[in-house]
C-alpha cells in the first residue's frame, strides 16, 4: 500500500472519532461544572444533573446539548461499570432535543441497582427525571 492510501485511512478513521467525540462530556472541568453549578434529580437507578454552560461556551459548539456518563467503582467491577455506561448512553440516545434546552450539558451518574434494573423501569425512570430537570432548569433561569 502507498503512503498516500495509508493518509487516506488515517484521516477517515479521525474523521468518525471526532465525530464520536462531538457532543460529549470527555474533560473534568465539564463534569465539575455540572456538579458544581448544575441543578440534579435522583432517581433509584442513577442520578441526572444538568448545567446551562454559559454564553461564551455555548455559541462554540455545533450541538445543543452534550452528555457525559460516569460510573464509579461502587456499581461493580469493570464489566458491571461498562454495562452501566452502555446503558445510560442508550438512555441519552432516547432524549429529545426538541426538550432540551440549548446549551445544556447532562451527567448521568450509575447508581449500583442501575446495572440489575429493568430495561424498561429505566425508561421510564429517565423520562420522569428528564422532565423534572428541565422544569429545575427554566426555574433556575427565571430566578437570576
Amino acid at each position: 500500500m502507498t503512503d498516500s492510501g495509508l493518509d487516506k485511512i488515517n484521516l477517515t478513521s479521525e474523521n468518525k472519532s471526532q465525530r464520536h467525540l462531538s457532543g460529549a462530556l470527555r474533560q473534568r472541568r465539564d463534569f465539575m461544572f455540572v456538579q458544581h453549578n448544575g441543578v440534579r434529580q435522583v432517581m433509584a437507578h442513577f442520578i441526572l444533573q444538568a448545567a446551562v454552560k454559559p454564553a461564551s461556551t455555548a455559541s462554540q459548539s455545533a450541538f445543543s446539548y452534550r452528555t457525559g456518563v460516569t460510573a464509579s467503582k461502587k456499581v461493580g467491577n469493570a464489566v458491571a461499570r461498562n454495562r452501566a455506561k452502555r446503558r445510560m448512553r442508550a438512555l441519552f440516545s432516547k432524549l429529545e432535543s426538541d426538550h432540551a434546552p440549548s446549551g445544556t450539558d447532562y451527567v448521568l451518574v450509575a447508581r449500583h441497582s442501575l446495572v440489575q434494573a429493568a430495561w424498561t423501569e429505566l425508561l421510564a425512570d429517565f423520562s420522569i427525571a428528564a422532565k423534572r430537570i428541565h422544569k429545575k432548569l427554566i426555574k433556575t433561569a427565571t430566578q437570576e
